[in-house]
């Protein structure tokens, strides 16, 4: 449910709003490499306003587990899943110089088994701590973007032994709507196209 809300920055705003972005779906199942994926969706607004965005609610169910490594040897399983809101549309994979970025997820999962001096053989359980994350933008990230781009990459954190996995990635967009001027509006356009990300 949508209410007037005060002026924010300036501008005149109603809000908040929530937009859900398309789920991206990264399946590292099949190899030892990293793999990207990334779905362009809509953000229908309306001519002379922007989106204040306020937070970022990621959500990422996994479908496939990491291959669990044999306790009989030294194997590594450790996989990084990273999850990017952008408006460089041509992005394919997760870029942490991307000059529009809006938002970046991280977590990282997996097994290790290793040998310690005097210990024998360690094995690094699997850790899952980011299924469900809200980022608060501290200072929010304007936009008058008609498309966004939703991004996502596994890659393993160093030379694995074990198939990765296969993730879901969605987030959940909350803003507030503001009037913007013809010159705020050029602005924010052009913010793009210096950046090289249009």
């Amino acid at each position: 449910m949508s209410s007037i809300s005060p002026l924010l920055g300036g501008f005149a705003g109603t809000g908040p709003y929530r937009l859900t972005t398309p789920t991206i779906d990264i399946d590292a199942s099949g190899g030892l490499t990293e793999v990207d994926a990334n779905t362009k969706f809509a953000t229908n607004l309306p001519v002379g306003m922007a989106m204040l965005i306020t937070d970022v609610e990621w959500v990422v169910p996994m479908q496939n587990a990491p291959g669990q490594p044999s306790v009989a040897a030294q194997n590594t399983s450790i996989w990084q899943v990273l999850g990017q809101l952008t408006e460089a549309l041509a992005r394919t994979s997760v870029a942490q110089n991307d000059a529009v970025d809006i938002d970046i997820y991280f977590d990282e999962l997996g097994y290790q088994t290793s040998f310690a001096t005097g210990v024998g053989l360690i094995e690094i359980p699997f850790n899952r701590q980011k299924a469900l994350e809200r980022h608060a933008l501290r200072f929010g990230y304007l936009s008058i973007a008609q498309n966004l781009n939703l991004v996502g990459s596994i890659v393993p954190s160093e030379t694995v032994t074990q198939n990765g996995p296969e993730m879901g990635i969605f987030c959940r967009i909350y803003y507030n709507l503001l009037a913007v001027n013809q010159a705020q509006q050029a602005y924010l356009a052009q913010r793009i196209q210096i950046a090289g990300q249009a």
